[in-house]
């Protein structure tokens, strides 16, 4: 089984600080801090541009099936989800519905587990299990 992680990104140093946005992402992009509970449905391909984070409080339901492509980028401009303490995140997915996590690169598409133009075992992050602990 996979894991399910989440990055905590802390700092005291100036030039670490993160500015945070409020989100302002478009209905099937995933962008900016979420203070408020989000359910991501496996109907649409979900986009993940930079960090993403969910305030204490939050809860990220990720259903069986949801595609989640992700942005590039390294360092402080990578994405990634970021689950806060006092944030919760759900995702269970199945054999026949896993969980993925991919690149804006991969041409997947709903209902698929594995595009044409990567190899699934070596790229995208499958997810087929629960996570519903805080993390941290």
């Amino acid at each position: 089984m996979i894991a399910l992680c989440a990055i905590i990104l802390f700092s005291s140093c100036e030039k670490d600080k993160v500015k945070i946005v409020d989100n302002t992402a478009s209905a099937y992009t995933l962008e900016g801090t979420y203070s408020e509970s989000k359910v991501l449905t496996a109907d649409q391909v979900w986009m993940l541009k930079g960090r993403v984070i969910f305030k204490s409080g939050t809860k990220l339901t990720i259903e069986p099936g949801t595609i989640i492509k992700a942005e590039g980028g390294t360092g402080a401009n990578a994405s990634v989800i970021i689950i806060a303490r006092g944030a919760t995140i759900s995702a269970e997915g199945t054999a026949t519905q896993p969980i993925i996590f991919t690149s804006v690169a991969d041409d997947i598409i709903k209902g698929q587990i594995a595009g044409t133009n990567f190899i699934a075992k070596k790229v995208a992050l499958l997810f087929c299990s629960t996570c519903i602990d805080p993390i941290i």
